[in-house]
Protein backbone atom coordinates (compact mmCIF):
# COMPACT_ATOMS: atom_id res chain seq x y z
CA UNK A 1 0.00 0.00 0.00
CA UNK A 2 1.38 3.55 -1.06
CA UNK A 3 1.84 6.08 1.49
CA UNK A 4 -0.40 8.36 0.13
CA UNK A 5 -3.26 5.81 0.27
CA UNK A 6 -2.92 5.12 3.58
CA UNK A 7 -2.82 8.84 4.90
CA UNK A 8 -6.31 9.40 2.92
CA UNK A 9 -7.73 6.23 4.71
CA UNK A 10 -6.43 7.30 7.89
CA UNK A 11 -8.21 10.80 7.73
CA UNK A 12 -10.81 9.60 6.19
CA UNK A 13 -11.65 7.39 9.09
CA UNK A 14 -10.07 10.41 11.55
CA UNK A 15 -12.49 12.72 9.65
CA UNK A 16 -15.72 10.20 10.41
CA UNK A 17 -14.69 10.52 13.64
CA UNK A 18 -14.61 14.25 14.29
CA UNK A 19 -17.90 14.52 12.86
CA UNK A 20 -19.00 12.23 15.37
CA UNK A 21 -17.04 14.13 18.09
CA UNK A 22 -18.82 17.33 16.68
CA UNK A 23 -22.37 15.88 16.75
CA UNK A 24 -21.75 14.24 20.42
CA UNK A 25 -20.65 17.93 22.13
CA UNK A 26 -23.50 19.25 20.00
CA UNK A 27 -26.23 16.88 21.82
CA UNK A 28 -24.29 16.89 25.24
CA UNK A 29 -24.53 21.04 25.00
CA UNK A 30 -28.19 21.08 24.02
CA UNK A 31 -28.52 19.64 27.75
CA UNK A 32 -27.06 22.34 29.23
CA UNK A 33 -23.77 19.70 29.96
CA UNK A 34 -21.15 20.97 27.87
CA UNK A 35 -22.33 24.36 26.32
CA UNK A 36 -20.64 25.97 23.09
CA UNK A 37 -16.99 25.71 24.22
CA UNK A 38 -16.79 21.67 23.47
CA UNK A 39 -18.83 22.40 20.61
CA UNK A 40 -16.67 24.87 19.54
CA UNK A 41 -13.49 22.61 20.17
CA UNK A 42 -14.86 19.86 18.46
CA UNK A 43 -15.85 21.57 15.35
CA UNK A 44 -12.19 23.36 15.18
CA UNK A 45 -10.77 19.73 15.59
CA UNK A 46 -13.28 18.24 12.49
CA UNK A 47 -12.19 21.09 10.33
CA UNK A 48 -8.76 20.86 10.89
CA UNK A 49 -9.32 16.53 10.50
CA UNK A 50 -10.82 17.78 6.77
CA UNK A 51 -8.12 19.81 6.24
CA UNK A 52 -5.47 16.65 6.67
CA UNK A 53 -7.64 14.95 4.75
CA UNK A 54 -7.50 17.51 1.69
CA UNK A 55 -3.64 17.52 1.77
CA UNK A 56 -3.21 14.14 1.91
CA UNK A 57 -5.47 13.67 -1.54
CA UNK A 58 -3.19 15.96 -2.41
CA UNK A 59 -0.39 13.53 -1.69
CA UNK A 60 0.69 16.42 0.89
CA UNK A 61 -0.45 15.59 4.01
CA UNK A 62 0.28 17.41 7.17
CA UNK A 63 3.85 16.74 9.26
CA UNK A 64 4.10 17.64 13.28
CA UNK A 65 6.09 21.04 13.67
CA UNK A 66 9.88 20.36 13.73
CA UNK A 67 9.85 22.57 16.65
CA UNK A 68 7.63 19.70 18.38
CA UNK A 69 9.38 16.52 17.16
CA UNK A 70 12.74 18.51 18.59
CA UNK A 71 11.30 19.16 22.11
CA UNK A 72 9.52 15.92 22.50
CA UNK A 73 13.17 14.26 21.71
CA UNK A 74 14.82 16.16 23.70
CA UNK A 75 12.35 16.25 26.79
CA UNK A 76 10.80 13.12 26.92
CA UNK A 77 13.11 11.23 29.13
CA UNK A 78 12.33 7.91 30.65
CA UNK A 79 10.99 9.34 33.96
CA UNK A 80 8.99 12.19 32.32
CA UNK A 81 7.48 9.25 30.90
CA UNK A 82 6.71 7.38 33.55
CA UNK A 83 5.99 10.36 35.32
CA UNK A 84 3.34 11.09 32.65
CA UNK A 85 1.94 8.04 32.11
CA UNK A 86 1.38 7.46 35.84
CA UNK A 87 0.04 10.86 36.14
CA UNK A 88 -2.47 10.45 33.40
CA UNK A 89 -3.85 6.95 34.56
CA UNK A 90 -4.71 8.66 38.02
CA UNK A 91 -5.97 11.33 36.76
CA UNK A 92 -8.26 9.26 34.38
CA UNK A 93 -9.47 6.66 37.29
CA UNK A 94 -10.19 9.39 40.41
CA UNK A 95 -11.87 12.13 37.30
CA UNK A 96 -13.32 9.01 35.39
CA UNK A 97 -16.85 11.35 36.16
CA UNK A 98 -15.55 13.68 33.81
CA UNK A 99 -12.96 11.41 31.09
CA UNK A 100 -15.90 9.14 30.96
CA UNK A 101 -18.24 11.45 29.05
CA UNK A 102 -18.49 9.97 25.55
CA UNK A 103 -17.48 13.91 23.77
CA UNK A 104 -14.72 13.74 26.28
CA UNK A 105 -13.55 10.39 25.16
CA UNK A 106 -14.05 10.47 21.90
CA UNK A 107 -11.95 14.32 21.63
CA UNK A 108 -9.54 13.04 23.39
CA UNK A 109 -9.26 9.75 21.07
CA UNK A 110 -9.16 11.88 18.10
CA UNK A 111 -6.56 13.96 19.45
CA UNK A 112 -4.63 11.07 19.67
CA UNK A 113 -5.23 9.66 16.49
CA UNK A 114 -4.07 13.26 15.23
CA UNK A 115 -0.88 13.38 16.77
CA UNK A 116 -0.08 9.61 15.27
CA UNK A 117 -1.38 10.66 11.45
CA UNK A 118 0.99 13.83 11.87
CA UNK A 119 3.74 11.85 13.29
CA UNK A 120 4.04 9.65 10.69
CA UNK A 121 4.96 12.22 8.01
CA UNK A 122 8.62 11.59 10.39
CA UNK A 123 10.71 8.73 8.72
CA UNK A 124 12.25 7.87 11.92
CA UNK A 125 8.50 7.35 13.54
CA UNK A 126 7.44 5.45 10.85
CA UNK A 127 9.56 2.99 10.62
CA UNK A 128 9.24 2.10 14.05
CA UNK A 129 5.07 2.69 14.35
CA UNK A 130 4.88 0.66 10.96
CA UNK A 131 7.00 -2.37 12.22
CA UNK A 132 4.42 -5.74 11.76
CA UNK A 133 4.99 -6.17 15.29
CA UNK A 134 4.52 -1.94 16.45
CA UNK A 135 0.99 -2.45 14.83
CA UNK A 136 0.31 -5.25 17.16
CA UNK A 137 0.88 -3.32 19.95
CA UNK A 138 -0.80 -0.15 19.23
CA UNK A 139 -3.75 -2.25 18.30
CA UNK A 140 -3.60 -3.85 21.67
CA UNK A 141 -3.46 -0.27 23.16
CA UNK A 142 -6.04 0.81 21.56
CA UNK A 143 -8.26 -2.09 22.37
CA UNK A 144 -7.15 -2.50 26.05
CA UNK A 145 -8.75 1.61 26.25
CA UNK A 146 -11.86 0.95 24.81
CA UNK A 147 -12.53 -1.90 27.16
CA UNK A 148 -11.39 -0.01 29.97
CA UNK A 149 -13.40 2.58 29.01
CA UNK A 150 -16.18 0.19 28.37
CA UNK A 151 -15.54 -1.28 32.00
CA UNK A 152 -15.58 1.81 34.24
CA UNK A 153 -18.52 3.52 32.17
CA UNK A 154 -20.68 0.41 33.03
CA UNK A 155 -18.95 0.74 36.78
CA UNK A 156 -19.72 4.90 36.86
CA UNK A 157 -23.41 4.24 35.82
CA UNK A 158 -23.60 1.73 38.52
CA UNK A 159 -22.02 3.84 41.10
CA UNK A 160 -24.32 6.50 40.22
CA UNK A 161 -27.52 4.46 40.42
CA UNK A 162 -26.28 2.79 43.51
CA UNK A 163 -26.23 6.54 45.20
CA UNK A 164 -29.80 7.12 43.82
CA UNK A 165 -30.78 4.09 45.48
CA UNK A 166 -31.72 2.19 42.10
CA UNK A 167 -30.91 -1.03 41.32
CA UNK A 168 -27.62 -1.65 39.23
CA UNK A 169 -27.67 -1.80 34.90
CA UNK A 170 -26.93 -5.97 35.20
CA UNK A 171 -29.78 -6.64 37.79
CA UNK A 172 -32.53 -5.25 34.76
CA UNK A 173 -31.78 -8.27 32.57
CA UNK A 174 -33.60 -11.11 34.16
CA UNK A 175 -34.09 -12.91 31.23
CA UNK A 176 -31.90 -15.75 30.43
CA UNK A 177 -29.15 -16.21 28.00
CA UNK A 178 -28.51 -20.09 26.96
CA UNK A 179 -25.37 -21.47 25.71
CA UNK A 180 -27.27 -23.15 22.60
CA UNK A 181 -27.72 -21.69 20.79
CA UNK A 182 -26.83 -18.14 21.60
CA UNK A 183 -23.35 -18.06 23.59
CA UNK A 184 -22.19 -20.73 20.42
CA UNK A 185 -23.90 -18.72 18.09
CA UNK A 186 -22.26 -15.67 18.91
CA UNK A 187 -18.75 -17.62 19.50
CA UNK A 188 -19.26 -19.16 15.62
CA UNK A 189 -19.91 -15.54 14.55
CA UNK A 190 -16.75 -13.87 16.17
CA UNK A 191 -14.20 -16.88 15.36
CA UNK A 192 -15.61 -16.09 11.75
CA UNK A 193 -14.49 -12.65 11.73
CA UNK A 194 -11.44 -12.42 13.91
CA UNK A 195 -10.23 -15.60 11.16
CA UNK A 196 -10.84 -13.18 8.33
CA UNK A 197 -9.89 -9.71 9.99
CA UNK A 198 -6.30 -11.96 10.67
CA UNK A 199 -5.92 -13.15 6.53
CA UNK A 200 -6.53 -9.52 5.93
CA UNK A 201 -3.69 -8.84 7.81
CA UNK A 202 -1.39 -11.49 6.66
CA UNK A 203 -2.23 -10.27 3.04
CA UNK A 204 -1.71 -6.49 4.17
CA UNK A 205 1.09 -6.49 6.72
CA UNK A 206 4.22 -8.83 5.83
CA UNK A 207 5.51 -11.36 8.41
CA UNK A 208 8.30 -9.86 10.60
CA UNK A 209 10.67 -12.11 9.54
CA UNK A 210 14.52 -11.35 9.80
CA UNK A 211 17.15 -12.67 7.38
CA UNK A 212 18.30 -16.02 7.97
CA UNK A 213 21.07 -15.96 11.10
CA UNK A 214 25.01 -15.38 10.39
CA UNK A 215 26.99 -16.92 13.12
CA UNK A 216 29.53 -14.38 11.68
CA UNK A 217 27.23 -11.58 12.09
CA UNK A 218 26.29 -9.78 15.53
CA UNK A 219 23.25 -7.84 15.79
CA UNK A 220 23.45 -5.06 17.65
CA UNK A 221 20.18 -5.88 20.07
CA UNK A 222 17.58 -8.14 19.65
CA UNK A 223 14.63 -7.77 20.75
CA UNK A 224 12.05 -9.49 22.44
CA UNK A 225 8.51 -10.21 20.66
CA UNK A 226 5.94 -7.30 22.02
CA UNK A 227 4.73 -9.73 24.57
CA UNK A 228 7.63 -9.88 26.24
CA UNK A 229 9.70 -6.22 25.89
CA UNK A 230 8.30 -5.78 29.22
CA UNK A 231 10.54 -8.26 31.07
CA UNK A 232 13.51 -7.16 28.94
CA UNK A 233 13.02 -3.39 29.87
CA UNK A 234 12.48 -4.25 33.27
CA UNK A 235 15.69 -6.36 33.14
CA UNK A 236 17.31 -3.17 32.58
CA UNK A 237 16.58 -2.04 36.48
CA UNK A 238 16.62 -5.47 38.42
CA UNK A 239 18.76 -8.31 38.35
CA UNK A 240 17.46 -11.58 36.52
CA UNK A 241 15.88 -13.74 38.65
CA UNK A 242 14.18 -10.75 39.94
CA UNK A 243 13.39 -9.38 36.33
CA UNK A 244 12.58 -12.77 34.64
CA UNK A 245 11.05 -14.77 37.62
CA UNK A 246 10.14 -13.22 40.62
CA UNK A 247 8.66 -10.33 39.72
CA UNK A 248 6.36 -11.28 36.39
CA UNK A 249 5.23 -14.15 38.79
CA UNK A 250 4.84 -11.77 42.02
CA UNK A 251 2.26 -9.28 39.66
CA UNK A 252 0.89 -12.02 37.96
CA UNK A 253 -0.24 -14.12 41.00
CA UNK A 254 -1.29 -10.32 42.71
CA UNK A 255 -3.57 -9.57 39.65
CA UNK A 256 -5.27 -12.94 40.41
CA UNK A 257 -5.39 -12.53 43.62
CA UNK A 258 -6.65 -8.46 44.26
CA UNK A 259 -10.62 -9.44 43.35
CA UNK A 260 -10.49 -12.11 46.45
CA UNK A 261 -8.23 -9.77 48.66
CA UNK A 262 -10.58 -6.99 48.55
CA UNK A 263 -13.87 -8.02 49.02
CA UNK A 264 -15.89 -5.64 50.96
CA UNK A 265 -19.28 -5.74 51.29
CA UNK A 266 -22.00 -3.94 49.20
CA UNK A 267 -23.09 -0.88 50.25
CA UNK A 268 -26.79 -1.66 52.20
CA UNK A 269 -26.01 -5.26 50.67
CA UNK A 270 -24.79 -7.22 53.28
CA UNK A 271 -22.92 -9.38 50.71
CA UNK A 272 -20.00 -9.08 48.61
CA UNK A 273 -19.91 -6.50 45.69
CA UNK A 274 -19.45 -8.96 42.85
CA UNK A 275 -21.94 -9.67 39.85
CA UNK A 276 -21.96 -6.63 38.73
CA UNK A 277 -19.31 -3.68 37.53
CA UNK A 278 -18.82 -0.84 40.52
CA UNK A 279 -15.94 0.85 41.66
CA UNK A 280 -16.81 2.87 44.25
CA UNK A 281 -17.48 -0.48 46.00
CA UNK A 282 -14.28 -1.68 45.50
CA UNK A 283 -11.97 1.28 44.71
CA UNK A 284 -8.80 -0.17 46.09
CA UNK A 285 -9.03 -3.36 44.33
CA UNK A 286 -9.47 -2.11 40.69
CA UNK A 287 -7.12 0.44 41.16
CA UNK A 288 -3.98 -1.90 42.19
CA UNK A 289 -5.29 -4.26 39.24
CA UNK A 290 -5.20 -1.49 36.68
CA UNK A 291 -2.12 0.05 38.28
CA UNK A 292 -0.35 -2.63 38.01
CA UNK A 293 -1.53 -3.80 34.51
CA UNK A 294 -1.57 -0.67 32.95
CA UNK A 295 0.51 1.27 35.15
CA UNK A 296 3.64 -1.23 35.20
CA UNK A 297 3.21 -3.55 32.39
CA UNK A 298 1.81 -1.91 29.71
CA UNK A 299 4.09 1.04 30.23
CA UNK A 300 7.53 -1.41 30.09
CA UNK A 301 6.03 -2.80 26.51
CA UNK A 302 5.27 0.90 25.58
CA UNK A 303 9.23 1.73 26.43
CA UNK A 304 10.75 -1.16 25.05
CA UNK A 305 8.79 -0.95 21.70
CA UNK A 306 9.47 2.49 20.93
CA UNK A 307 12.13 4.05 22.96
CA UNK A 308 14.62 1.63 22.78
CA UNK A 309 17.19 1.29 20.10
CA UNK A 310 20.71 -0.52 19.26
CA UNK A 311 22.55 -1.60 22.25
CA UNK A 312 19.61 -0.77 24.21
CA UNK A 313 20.28 2.89 24.46
CA UNK A 314 17.00 5.54 24.78
CA UNK A 315 15.65 6.78 21.65
CA UNK A 316 12.98 9.68 20.70
CA UNK A 317 10.15 9.28 19.34
CA UNK A 318 11.54 11.48 16.00
CA UNK A 319 15.30 9.99 16.06
CA UNK A 320 17.00 7.57 14.05
CA UNK A 321 18.58 5.14 15.86
CA UNK A 322 21.44 4.88 13.72
CA UNK A 323 22.21 8.49 14.28
CA UNK A 324 22.92 7.87 17.97
CA UNK A 325 26.41 7.07 19.47
CA UNK A 326 26.17 3.87 22.10
CA UNK A 327 25.78 5.64 25.40
CA UNK A 328 27.34 3.60 28.43
CA UNK A 329 26.82 5.04 31.73
CA UNK A 330 28.25 3.87 35.35
CA UNK A 331 25.43 3.31 37.85
CA UNK A 332 26.12 3.26 41.33
CA UNK A 333 24.28 1.09 43.80
CA UNK A 334 23.07 2.65 46.97
CA UNK A 335 24.75 0.73 49.51
CA UNK A 336 28.40 1.29 48.73
CA UNK A 337 27.17 5.53 48.31
CA UNK A 338 26.39 4.98 52.35
CA UNK A 339 29.09 3.31 53.51
CA UNK A 340 31.41 5.99 51.64
CA UNK A 341 29.23 8.75 52.80
CA UNK A 342 30.01 7.67 56.80
CA UNK A 343 34.02 7.14 55.94
CA UNK A 344 33.10 3.39 56.48
CA UNK A 345 34.85 0.34 54.91
CA UNK A 346 32.78 -2.01 53.09
CA UNK A 347 32.18 -5.04 54.64
CA UNK A 348 33.06 -8.46 52.98
CA UNK A 349 29.84 -10.21 53.82
CA UNK A 350 27.23 -9.88 51.29
CA UNK A 351 24.63 -9.20 53.51
CA UNK A 352 26.38 -6.52 55.73
CA UNK A 353 27.41 -4.84 52.59
CA UNK A 354 23.73 -4.36 51.33
CA UNK A 355 22.57 -3.43 54.94
CA UNK A 356 22.19 0.08 53.93
CA UNK A 357 20.05 -0.72 51.45
CA UNK A 358 17.95 -3.72 53.13
CA UNK A 359 17.37 -1.55 55.51
CA UNK A 360 15.93 0.89 53.13
CA UNK A 361 13.62 -1.43 51.48
CA UNK A 362 12.25 -2.83 54.81
CA UNK A 363 11.76 1.00 56.14
CA UNK A 364 9.89 1.69 52.95
CA UNK A 365 7.40 -1.40 53.09
CA UNK A 366 6.34 -1.12 56.75
CA UNK A 367 6.29 3.14 56.96
CA UNK A 368 4.18 3.53 54.27
CA UNK A 369 2.45 0.48 55.15
CA UNK A 370 1.21 2.06 58.23
CA UNK A 371 1.06 5.82 56.89
CA UNK A 372 -1.83 4.18 54.26
CA UNK A 373 -3.51 2.28 57.12
CA UNK A 374 -3.37 5.47 58.79
CA UNK A 375 -5.02 7.88 55.83
CA UNK A 376 -5.57 7.54 52.58
CA UNK A 377 -6.52 3.32 53.19
CA UNK A 378 -7.94 3.81 56.51
CA UNK A 379 -11.66 2.34 55.34
CA UNK A 380 -9.85 -0.31 53.90
CA UNK A 381 -8.00 -1.48 56.81
CA UNK A 382 -11.63 -1.15 59.04
CA UNK A 383 -13.29 -3.05 56.33
CA UNK A 384 -10.71 -6.23 56.13
CA UNK A 385 -8.85 -8.33 58.45
CA UNK A 386 -5.50 -7.25 59.33
CA UNK A 387 -3.74 -10.30 57.26
CA UNK A 388 -5.62 -9.02 53.91
CA UNK A 389 -4.70 -5.31 53.76
CA UNK A 390 -0.77 -6.15 55.04
CA UNK A 391 -0.91 -8.54 51.85
CA UNK A 392 -2.83 -5.84 49.71
CA UNK A 393 -0.55 -2.85 50.72
CA UNK A 394 2.56 -5.03 50.14
CA UNK A 395 1.67 -6.07 46.76
CA UNK A 396 0.92 -2.70 46.33
CA UNK A 397 3.96 -0.99 47.12
CA UNK A 398 6.08 -3.54 45.62
CA UNK A 399 4.20 -2.68 42.45
CA UNK A 400 4.91 0.79 43.01
CA UNK A 401 8.51 -0.31 43.27
CA UNK A 402 9.02 -0.66 39.99
CA UNK A 403 8.34 3.00 38.34
CA UNK A 404 10.43 4.21 41.74
CA UNK A 405 13.56 2.04 40.76
CA UNK A 406 13.05 3.58 36.83
CA UNK A 407 13.09 6.95 38.19
CA UNK A 408 16.42 6.43 40.10
CA UNK A 409 18.07 4.89 37.82
CA UNK A 410 17.81 7.77 34.98
CA UNK A 411 17.66 10.73 37.36
CA UNK A 412 20.13 9.49 40.01
CA UNK A 413 22.05 7.06 38.46
CA UNK A 414 21.03 4.11 40.87
CA UNK A 415 21.89 1.07 39.75
CA UNK A 416 20.47 -1.29 42.97
CA UNK A 417 18.83 -0.73 46.01
CA UNK A 418 20.40 -3.75 46.79
CA UNK A 419 22.83 -5.68 44.80
CA UNK A 420 23.38 -9.62 46.17
CA UNK A 421 25.02 -11.06 43.13
CA UNK A 422 26.00 -14.14 45.53
CA UNK A 423 22.66 -15.15 45.89
CA UNK A 424 21.00 -13.96 42.68
CA UNK A 425 19.03 -11.04 44.12
CA UNK A 426 19.39 -7.65 42.70
CA UNK A 427 16.96 -4.84 43.07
Amino acid sequence: MSDSLLFIIFYSLVGMLAVYVTYSAFQWGKVGKGGLSWLFLAGLTAAFSGWCLTLSIASAPPALPLLVQNFLDQHLTAPVLVLLWLGSFCLIFFGRRFFLQPHITSLAMLGVLLFLGLSLENPAFRAKALLPDNIAVMITFGLFLFFLWAGLGQAYWNDERRAKGLVVMEKRYRGRVYTWPDLVYTELIVAVLISAVLLFWSLLVPAPLEPPADPSITPSITKAPWYFVGLQELLVYTGEWIAGFTLPVLIFLSLLALPYLDQRKGEGRGVVASGYYTVAERKLGIFAFLFGLWGIWMLLIFMGTFFRGPHWNWVGLFTSPEALPVMVVEKVNFSPVVWEVFSVAIPDSPLLRELPGILLLVGYLVLLTFLLGKFPLRHFRQAVTPRKFYLVTTLLLLMFLIPTKIICYWWFDLGYFVSLPEYFCSV
